[in-house]
């Protein structure tokens, strides 16, 4: 009797410890549509969404890329496409070796003609470059793959591969797909590489020569765990292929509504997003899927995890959530990021402040450096600081106005410090 109770236990104990129950959710930030979220660690974050539209630009042409370091709580814009124009739905956001890669069918940029584009960040959003994309044909849509900063491919009008030599884009295949949206690229290694449009193709020689596979559905989106192992969006179902793609077979979800996102941590723990806030997980590489959801009736858009603790889902109803310690405050795996970006010197005094604060910051090597205040949901307020300062410690003062030297409402403000090798935040609050 006693080794039966005991063994029911530890059946309860197991099952417990497999669940992701939806009260270890809970609201991280609210008001803005995030369709796609990434993390590079448990603070370090980014999002392409929405601006506000202070400026009465046309409300499709002010989405920004938005980046967090505490771990969802607070945004800032790191790259501001507003008046330019950027696709919400066609575009890949990829953080990749402490660099920020995005493309889009439909992005524009300082001036520069809309069409597929894509640009990087390697000092983690605070300068942006750009790889030429004219070779790719600009009437059709690009997507790109990263393995490594030295290893980036797009499926654009054919398949192509980055020359860092040479500075171009270099055919390796004339594998050509029609349509603004050319599907999914992934790359496991150097070597081995995925595309999913309909049908699925497979490179296993960097990208020179793909095979076309027919799996026995329609393939969406799909996400790789190693070279073997694909699970891929098909409606309502999930399929999984363990033998790099040559054949299926459907996993049990155990729900009607459409998949819309998924997301691989390993070869074990998966989640999936579905409609009215609905989500599917699994801890043993989907041989049983277990249901939740949030509560919210709106549509999970993405899903992001950097460990077991550390979790993000975003709903289109501008709520960002987080899994247990996830936007807390906690610094997790993977910390290092984010605590290099706060290295730099950046203070007010007094914080809170009724009148003014002076705002103290370090410039580490002679170059431009940006202060400006944000409001908390991203929008700029002031700009304090924008040209070249010398190496050393300097101060500015705030006096609670805007731009327009019009005083603002009381409440807490995010004032940013960006330079070429650095970028801080301070989190301030205005008394009246």
């Amino acid at each position: 009797m006693k080794k039966a109770i005991a063994g029911l236990l530890f059946s309860l104990v197991l099952l417990s410890s497999n669940l992701v129950k939806a009260e270890n959710w809970h609201q991280i930030f609210q008001g803005r549509n995030f369709t796609k979220i990434v993390f590079a660690d448990s603070m370090l974050g980014f999002v392409v969404s929405n601006a506000p539209d202070s400026d009465s630009w046309y409300k499709y042409y002010n989405d920004c890329i938005f980046k967090t370091i505490d771990g969802g709580k607070n945004w800032v814009i790191c790259r501001d496409y507003r008046g330019d124009n950027i696709s919400q739905y066609n575009f890949n956001l990829i953080f990749c070796q402490n660099t920020v890669y995005i493309s889009s069918y439909l992005l524009g940029f300082d001036g520069n003609p809309v069409g597929p584009k894509i640009e990087y960040s390697s000092d983690l959003g605070g300068n942006w470059l750009h790889y030429d994309t004219y070779s790719l044909n600009s009437d059709l849509g690009v997507k790109i793959a990263v393995v490594d900063t030295q290893n980036i491919w797009a499926n654009g009008y054919f398949i192509a591969k980055w020359n860092f030599i040479d500075n171009q884009w270099d055919s390796l295949s004339d594998l050509s797909l029609t349509g603004y949206d050319k599907g999914g690229i992934y790359f496991c290694d150097t070597l081995n590489g995925f595309i999913s449009k309909g049908y699925f193709y497979k490179t296993s020689d960097g990208g020179y020569s793909w095979d076309t596979l027919t799996p026995p559905f329609a393939a969406g989106e799909f996400v790789c765990s190693g070279v073997e192992n694909i699970w891929a969006i098909s409606g309502s179902k999930i399929e999984y292929s363990s033998d790099t793609g040559n054949t299926w077979q459907e996993q049990n979800t155990g729900i009607t509504s459409n998949i819309n996102c998924i997301y691989a941590l390993n070869d074990t723990a998966l989640w999936a997003g579905a409609d009215s806030g609905r989500f599917i997980y699994t801890k043993n590489g989907g041989s049983t899927w277990f249901k939740d959801s949030l509560s919210t009736t709106s549509r999970v858009n993405s899903i992001f995890f950097t460990g077991d603790s550390f979790g993000w889902v975003s709903t289109g109803d501008g709520i960002l959530w987080g899994f247990g310690r996830a936007g807390l405050g906690v610094e997790g795996n993977r910390p290092e990021i984010a605590a290099t970006m706060n290295k730099i010197f950046l203070q007010a005094s007094p914080n809170p402040f009724r009148q003014n604060t002076t705002i103290a910051f370090e410039q580490t090597s002679r170059g431009p450096v940006n202060v400006s205040i944000y409001s908390i949901t991203g929008q700029l307020v002031k700009t304090l600081v924008d040209g070249v300062k010398i190496p050393g410690k300097h101060q500015i003062s705030w006096n609670g106005q805007d731009n327009s030297n019009q005083t603002v409402s009381q409440g807490a403000y995010i004032c940013q410090m960006k330079s070429a090798k650095h970028l801080a935040t301070k989190k301030i609050v205005l008394l009246r």
